[in-house]
């Protein structure tokens, strides 16, 4: 089964908070590697990372530690109030590194409670696609922070795959995350394939396909790599009409028959006689153009042949059959 691809770019990468570097001899680890660290408990009070109380909240939580001397109180704090003010700005500027992202994130004014979070990428102003959360999300808190800090490096993504490295994805499917692929070309029957193959465990769910708007947004039960392909569904076929022509660049007779019915898809594929079409084009859900040689044709000794149109292990085959002295009548080069 060929698959048809749709693009999905998301880029999401937070820069390491710069903090504490005035302070080395005293916090040695970063807190990036520590859930413990002091960082850490600061942000649980502050309501924002630019948050104003930030300085007083800072040497409050020092003074009642009163395992650091007191005079390196001021260098910590304003290593750790100056960092953590710039990273609103740092992460902005990094997640539209890759195009542009649009968040609610910015908007919210407690960043421990974000509702409906989301984030939506736009490339030229068009968008890609969209992560949304359904689940509260404190953004405040190391375990998320983490989560979104390494999301950019853990993801893999072209054209119609996304994939999530295993040991985020617990963490991520319980945040009651959805996603959106945006400006996909029509579908008869779009589905979703997991690690390459059919979803046959339930991965994928509440799959919506907007047909008018060209979208696809499902949720999983957990991440690893996800697909979007058509589903193969049996062609139907109502009516067909031949044209013989002649091609002068090939200096050959041709043949195309044109198909009309349901369930067309770029990858059906078309028989006559048994011979492939050397081409088919695809104009819409209900109509294809299957091109073969005349000769060929010819060659395969029968008086009439068989129309078949297939879409993976699903055949159709046209009640009529075409009649090879039809096709022959003032033909030259017998």
């Amino acid at each position: 089964m060929k698959k048809y691809l749709i693009i999905i770019i998301i880029v999401f990468s937070f820069a390491a908070v710069p903090i504490f570097k005035a302070s080395a001899l005293v916090y040695e680890v970063s807190p990036e590697s520590d859930p413990d660290h002091f960082v850490w408990a600061l942000m649980a009070d502050m309501q924002t990372p630019d948050d104003p109380d930030c300085s007083t909240l800072a040497h409050a939580m020092l003074d009642a530690d009163g395992t650091i001397p007191e005079g390196a109180h001021s260098e910590i704090t304003t290593a750790a109030c100056d960092g953590l003010a710039s990273m609103r700005t740092n992460m902005e500027a990094d997640m539209n590194a890759g195009g542009a992202v649009e968040t609610n994130l910015w908007d919210a004014a407690n960043w421990h409670s974000i509702e409906n979070l989301y984030f939506q990428h736009s490339t030229n102003g068009v968008a890609d696609g969209r992560i949304s959360f359904s689940v509260p999300i404190d953004f405040m808190s190391y375990n998320f922070m983490r989560f979104m800090q390494t999301f950019g490096q853990n993801m893999e993504s072209r054209e119609g795959y996304i994939s999530l490295d295993a040991d985020l994805v617990g963490g991520f499917a319980n945040y009651g995350a959805s996603l959106t692929m945006y400006n996909i070309p029509k579908f008869n029957e779009p589905e979703i394939l997991v690690d390459g193959e059919e979803d046959s465990g339930g991965i994928v769910s509440n799959l919506v396909y907007n047909r008018e708007a060209n979208t696809i947004t499902f949720s999983a039960a957990h991440f690893s790599s996800f697909e979007v392909t058509e589903s193969d569904e049996k062609p139907d076929v109502d009516k067909v009409k031949v044209k013989k022509y002649f091609d002068r660049v090939a200096n050959k007779w041709k043949v195309s028959l044109i198909a009309k019915g349901n369930h067309f898809d770029r990858d059906t594929e078309v028989t006559l006689g048994g011979r492939a079409a050397y081409k088919i084009k695809y104009k819409s859900h209900n109509r294809i153009i299957a091109r073969f040689s005349l000769d060929k044709l010819i060659r395969s000794g029968r008086n009439s042949l068989i129309l078949r149109v297939i879409n993976g292990d699903e055949t159709e085959t046209f009640n009529t059959k075409l009649k090879i002295s039809e096709l022959t009548e003032n033909y030259q080069n017998l």
